[in-house]
């Protein structure tokens, strides 16, 4: 059985909305692949670029989507999974 009837947490809300925690990961992101766009790291300009703020990085953002899942989705009624076939 599959509800996605959970409310995020307070942490998962900071890094849609865009709060500190986002901008402490997408930082460390940027240094860790050394991949320094202005669209990822400087606010000021990025407001005039194509999106009207600065972007986090797509592989950061896939990374994080685990994660997200276990927030926004509970699975119930299973006594063992396995993952293989």
């Amino acid at each position: 059985m599959f509800r996605s009837s959970r409310r995020p947490s307070a942490r998962s809300s900071a890094l849609r909305s865009g709060g500190g925690s986002l901008r402490t990961r997408s930082t460390l992101f940027t240094d860790a692949t050394n991949d320094h766009q202005w669209i990822h790291l400087d606010a000021e300009r990025a407001k005039e670029g194509p999106f009207g703020g600065t972007i986090a990085h797509g592989c950061l953002s896939l990374s994080s989507l685990p994660s997200f899942m276990f927030e926004m989705v509970e699975v119930g009624g299973i006594a063992m999974a396995s993952t293989t076939a």
